[in-house]
């Protein structure tokens, strides 16, 4: 796209001159694995120029406000959750680890802009140390840039002006928007398939998926005369730091005794369903101190919980509550088309969707009245769930129509996507979407409400079924240079991801 708008490309590839990244820190492995990024990363794809960074290298000495460089990263590769975790020796040590490697990385990136006279830098992620060093780079030399991620849902691309990939500013734009708009049918019909998947097994282009091998549950398991609140807490290490997502408080289990001294509830009422991927390492790394800190903070005030590793039905959970509560995780999903009424605490992607009570503040707990929460109608949370559902798959994502994924690892492309768009972002407005279309009535939303109001199991299984094509147009083969060709071949014989 860049070439058929006239544009020169430029690749700038580490060629292992890192002595530490996350990469290697997350799988535990040394110099093999700068052997397997060298083969098959941009090296292998026909850029323009490709500039090897051991020519911009040099020897920088780490300072203060360079942390940041590796801040995400060194709590993600130690899978803190709380306040006091996050300011441990653990995490010390691993930033200063990774920071030389990074502030290294940092001025060579500048260099190479500066050497290149470049005008705007397309990046991956932009949260992890050596991508965020490079789009800090890009900040000190005053050119944009975009940085790119694989969306939820699998379709499209994630593209993020001046931010990287934990911005939250493009979803809520979205949301602000549209979460007042009706969908058309085709759009009903999207969102229905990818919501009915979820309560059928799940979408098998998301990355992540958990508790597929759930058992069936049928009674609530704790005693109270109080409304059922199921807490599902979901890990906040990769998000610690950014702005987006700070919170007016240190830990979100702060603000679950807020909630509580306000009286919308009390600790008895409350059910804990620890998240299963704390029972799942990430590379090498365990999340012992996030199933940690809540079994500590449930056991201090006497608070049910469900352990990671249980097979409970978090979904059968869902139904048997009254209310579901949240700190920003994609369970959103399922409550929202089961109807259950969602408070969230914190900033999250469906912040300013309607899908949730969005709690964002310790005033918001006097200002919003619990009882209006629960008593909030089913059939308008499904509404505002379903938009959501399409917001997020269809409307932060660019290309849509044009990146299909076939699995998690795989994409394909096809002939037709607007170059103007990507001109549009890199050099002029920064919030691009390109579908903005809507339904000027509720009626195919009706349908669909209904639908998932009535739990009919055949129609569900009906509605995952649609096929939600892309483009009708030939693909666009995105080749690797030869002899690097070979490297997908390989690559397609072993599991990829972590």
């Amino acid at each position: 796209m860049a070439k058929s708008l006239g544009w020169e490309t430029y690749a700038l590839v580490c060629d292992a001159n890192a002595a530490q990244c996350y990469l290697r820190e997350l799988k535990g492995t040394g110099r093999a694995e700068c052997v397997k990024c060298i083969v098959g990363g941009l090296r292998s794809f026909s850029f323009d120029h490709t500039d090897s960074a051991w020519r911009y290298w040099g020897s920088c000495e780490p300072k203060t406000e360079h942390e940041v460089f590796v801040e995400s990263s060194s709590y993600t590769l130690t899978r803190v959750e709380s306040w006091e975790q996050r300011k441990s020796k653990l995490v010390d040590d691993k930033k200063n680890h990774l920071l030389p490697s990074a502030v290294n990385f940092y001025y060579a990136a500048l260099k190479w802009i500066e050497h290149r006279q470049l005008d705007a830098v397309i990046a991956f992620n932009g949260r992890m140390d050596l991508t965020r060093a490079v789009i800090e780079a890009c900040k000190t030399a005053n050119i944009p840039f975009v940085t790119h991620e694989r969306p939820l849902f699998g379709h499209g691309l994630i593209l993020n002006k001046n931010a990287n990939c934990s911005s939250l500013e493009s979803i809520h734009k979205i949301n602000k928007v549209f979460s007042t708009k009706a969908l058309t049918e085709n759009q009903c019909k999207v969102a229905a398939k990818l919501a009915a998947e979820r309560l059928t097994g799940g979408n098998p282009l998301e990355w992540k998926r958990y508790n597929s091998d759930a058992v069936k549950t049928r009674k609530w398991p704790v005693s109270s005369s109080g409304p059922k609140v199921l807490v599902c807490p979901s890990s906040k290490n990769e998000l610690l730091g950014h702005p987006d997502w700070a919170t007016a408080w240190k830990d979100n289990t702060d603000a679950l005794d807020i909630a509580v001294s306000h009286g919308w509830f009390s600790y008895r009422d409350m059910l804990v369903r620890f998240h299963p991927s704390w029972s799942v390492s990430f590379g090498k790394i365990s999340a012992h101190l996030c199933e940690q800190h809540y079994r500590q903070w449930c056991k201090d005030r006497g608070v049910a919980f469900i352990e990671s590793s249980s097979k409970t039905s978090t979904q059968d959970l869902i139904r048997l509550s009254d209310v579901v509560v949240l700190n920003g995780s994609n369970t959103i999903f399922e409550a929202g088309v089961l109807g259950k009424p969602v408070v969230c605490l914190g900033p999250s992607p469906y912040s300013h969707a309607q899908a949730s009570f969005d709690i964002l503040t310790p005033d918001d707990f006097s200002s919003v009245c619990f009882n209006d929460i629960l008593n909030c109608p089913e059939a308008r949370i499904i509404e505002k769930t379903l938009r959501y559902f399409y917001s997020k798959a269809a409307r932060e994502p660019i290309f849509t129509q044009f990146v299909r994924s076939a699995t998690v690892t795989e994409c394909s492309f096809y002939q037709g996507a607007d170059p103007a768009i990507l001109e549009t972002l890199l050099t002029g407005d920064h919030h691009v979407i390109d579908d903005s279309d809507h339904s000027e009535c509720t009626a195919d939303e009706k349908r669909y409400i209904q639908l998932f109001q009535s739990g009919d199991e055949v129609a569900m299984i009906d509605a995952a079924s649609y096929d939600w094509v892309g483009a009708d147009s030939e693909k666009y083969n995105v080749s690797r240079r030869f002899p690097f060709a070979l490297v997908d071949r390989i690559r397609g014989l072993s599991p990829k991801g972590v």
